[in-house]
């Protein structure tokens, strides 16, 4: 069964202080990292929910591609 993450790599930043969105998908001891090309700050991301903010400018069309 593969298991589904969303992070925040902040093993990344970007130039204007954001932090780029990924998928983790863990299958057979195997994992790999896909981006949604989607950058936000750390302040929009709950970390231990692993979701974007309701306070985030574009929350409501961003979600959509989660």
């Amino acid at each position: 069964m593969a298991t589904v993450k969303s992070i925040l790599d902040i093993r990344r930043q970007r130039e204007d202080n954001t932090y780029p969105l990924k998928i983790r998908i863990i299958h057979q001891s195997k994992g790999r990292e896909f981006s949604f090309h989607i950058s936000l700050l750390s302040s929009f991301w709950n970390a231990h929910k692993q979701q974007v903010s309701k306070s985030y400018p574009n929350y409501n069309s961003h979600v959509g591609l989660i």
